[in-house]
């Protein structure tokens, strides 16, 4: 199932109780073939009793491995262990019939749906393939809730490499509020998540040498911070007087997601050719032109005094680099759901327009 470079990449996985790494690979392979077999003789591997051990190892293994990459891992080690985690969200999710739950939200306030996680693991574990594959179930995805929809479909499109589509999305929706009139619990979360897709928004721009669009939520230097921002936020300690255990009140979902993007922004964030300064003898204005996407090219090229100065010459030119007459797909949530009748309070997370929605425990 595993070619030798991607069985190498299991095998320096962190060690836990009860898993082998060095033999990770085989059981894996065993676990998809037994539970490939029964689904292909009609038996939904849940009613299966001889089956039900394995799904429920393979959860596991999922889940640990996935929290190794929140907090307990670094360098090669994380990215193995994110691999570990994704291929095994992504087993589950093809061999049990429907997937994990159907009904089951992918953005809530304690959690974030393994299908919206294996992708994303997938990117921090460098496997851009796998990454696209497992971003599949995500493609179409659309949520009556505005800016969670636009979390889901800004991932879609990092796992898929479209990033013009967010930043052609943030444009769209960059009015986009957090609604004052839902519990105060989903408010708080839709702010926390609003910031993740702020901080995916600044991450992409700055990958494709584009000014960073003016949201309704705070801005930061780089990325990182957004996501630091979101993980402390969603984190608060309880004083409730019950004794000396320490008590926390988490946002377990957005917290969870500002980590995975953080691992990815610190991976992904020094490695664009814009940063790279220019090899000597080299024209810096065309060499930052050839590193940018190619509407930009042409936004540089019509400004460059190699374009022909003759209108029509020009213009052809121009289209050259497919920066004319370009169509992009609209990836819109209904625009009746993009503005609200009430503002908060100047002065927050959420920007000049929001008010701080830092939990609170009730």
């Amino acid at each position: 199932m595993f070619d030798a470079a991607t069985a190498a990449l299991i095998r320096s996985a962190p060690a836990l109780s009860g898993v082998n790494p060095l033999t990770l690979p085989q059981e894996l392979t065993r676990a998809y073939s037994d539970l490939v077999v029964l689904r292909l003789r009609g038996v939904a591997p849940a009613d299966d009793p001889d089956q039900v051990e394995t799904l429920q190892r393979l959860k596991r293994i999922a889940d640990i491995y996935e929290a190794a990459v929140d907090t307990g891992t670094s360098g090669d080690t994380r990215r193995a262990a994110a691999f570990v985690a994704a291929t095994a969200h992504q087993l589950l999710g093809r061999v049990m019939l429907g997937g994990y739950s159907a009904g089951q939200p992918l953005l809530e306030a304690d959690a974030i749906h393994p299908v919206l996680a294996a992708p994303l693991l997938f990117l921090v574990a460098e496997q851009n393939a796998d990454a696209r594959e497992a971003a599949r179930p995500l493609s179409g995805i659309r949520l009556e809730n505005v800016l969670r929809s636009a979390v889901i479909e800004s991932i879609y499109d990092l796992a898929t490499e479209r990033y013009e589509e967010i930043l052609s999305r943030a444009q769209r929706l960059r009015r986009a509020r957090v609604s004052i009139d839902s519990l105060w619990v989903t408010s708080a979360a839709d702010a926390l998540y609003g910031l993740c897709w702020s901080g995916i928004v600044q991450l992409v721009a700055h990958l494709l040498g584009e000014p960073f669009l003016e949201l309704e939520f705070l801005r930061f230097d780089t990325p990182q911070q957004a996501f630091k921002r979101v993980t402390a936020l969603a984190t608060q300690e309880l004083e409730l007087d019950i004794g000396r255990a320490d008590l926390l009140s988490t946002f377990a979902g957005p917290r969870h997601l500002a980590r995975l993007l953080q691992h990815l922004a610190d991976d992904l964030f020094s490695a664009g050719i814009l940063g790279v300064a220019p090899p000597g003898g080299t024209n810096p204005q065309f060499w930052a032109m050839a590193a940018t996407p190619r509407q930009n090219q042409a936004r540089a090229l019509a400004q460059s005094s190699r374009c022909p100065r003759d209108g029509a010459a020009r213009s052809r030119a121009v289209r050259s680099f497919g920066f004319a007459n370009r169509s992009r797909e609209d990836h819109a949530v209904g625009t009746e759901n993009r503005s609200h009748s009430r503002s908060w309070p100047e002065g927050s997370l959420l920007g000049p327009h929001a008010s701080a929605c830092r939990p609170v425990a009730r």
